[in-house]
């Protein structure tokens, strides 16, 4: 049995179509965690998946791939864009992941591969039609076609089961929610408000430098989920966490101070001038946590490790300074 030679023109569009399909796979088991952590950014998900399966189905037909490689091809520059966005500059709503070596990134970066192989092919395809990339020819083999358009439709039903499972028939399944927060705080929260956001501007950055004695400021990576906005700064010391808490009233941010003061140990109260006439409280460690209205201030120096070159060189010291700093901010100071 002689086999029959494979054209160039079907390595390229089957390439394409199992990379696109790798892409959304992936993005399908990521999509129920950002459904909860940051809804648009898991509808984005979505909405590519679609695009590329779309794209795929229309690649597997005899007709319009020129449509199909265009689709894949738009929809890989804009997740690629996304990606180094998220990582750089940040998204809307003070959405930001660093680079650090965990399970989603490592996954975000195999993403990144796929989508590249993805735009490169077909940019290939848009200027070789020539040599038959986006021959209108139909498959040699449609035999097969059944079979691939039930795998290209697999990543998209395990997105919308995924997404359904988690917000329709158990809306707190697998959700994490804080000590003192309640659906409320979440459904009243969608970002994060520009007073919690200043723990991470750059008058905060400014000052955290000035502290740790450096000439810039160490490098930061944020996050908001459940509305707490964290933000993380990281130095040669180790790591100083600054967060506040939304809460959708005065009540809720008192319980949830409480509740919070007691998990991170704060066992002692900061009165009079030093507590600047807030509820606040101290742990040996180095932490502090102050409340404002229904902001909950948090700043966790517990793994900085003294510095003598530093005007403040012990944890609460340095935690104690900076939270302070923060709430000049907010008084307008």
């Amino acid at each position: 049995m002689r086999l029959k030679p494979v054209r160039p023109a079907e390595v390229v569009r089957w390439t394409a179509i199992l990379a696109a399909e790798l892409n959304v796979g992936i993005h399908a088991f990521l999509t129920p965690m950002h459904l909860r952590e940051m809804p648009y950014i898991g509808a984005l998900f979505i909405v590519g998946n679609a695009a590329f399966t779309a794209g795929a189905i229309v690649l597997l037909g005899s007709r319009r791939r020129r449509f199909g490689w265009a689709l894949i091809g738009a929809t890989s520059a804009l997740e690629l864009a996304g990606f180094v966005a998220s990582r750089t500059i940040g998204l809307p709503g003070g959405y930001k992941e660093d680079w650090a070596l965990t399970s989603e990134n490592v996954l975000g970066m195999v993403c990144v591969v796929a989508e590249t192989v993805v735009l490169a092919l077909a940019i290939v395809a848009a200027r070789a039609r020539r040599v038959g990339l986006t021959s209108q020819r139909p498959p040699r083999r449609p035999v097969l076609k059944p079979a691939l358009l039930m795998l290209v439709a697999v990543p998209v039903l395990v997105t919308a089961c995924a997404a359904g499972v988690s917000s329709k028939t158990n809306p707190m399944a697998g959700m994490y929610m804080a000590p003192g927060t309640s659906m409320a705080d979440m459904s009243q929260s969608p970002a994060p408000s520009a007073s919690a956001r200043m723990v991470c501007a750059p008058e905060t950055q400014k000052n955290v430098a000035q502290l740790l004695g450096l000439a810039a400021p160490p490098p930061s990576t944020t996050s908001w989920i459940d509305a707490v906005y964290t933000c993380t700064y990281h130095s040669s010391a180790g790591a100083l966490v600054l967060s506040v808490k939304q809460s959708s009233d005065t009540a809720a941010a008192r319980q949830y101070f409480d509740t919070a003061r007691l998990a991170v140990g704060a066992a002692h109260p900061l009165s009079g001038l030093t507590g600047l006439g807030l509820p606040a409280y101290e742990a040996p460690n180095g932490a502090v946590i102050f409340l404002k209205d229904n902001m909950t201030l948090q700043v966790d120096a517990s793994a900085m490790s003294a510095a003598a070159d530093s005007p403040h060189p012990t944890p609460p010291d340095l935690a104690y300074t900076v939270a302070t700093d923060v709430l000049a901010c907010w008084n307008g100071d």
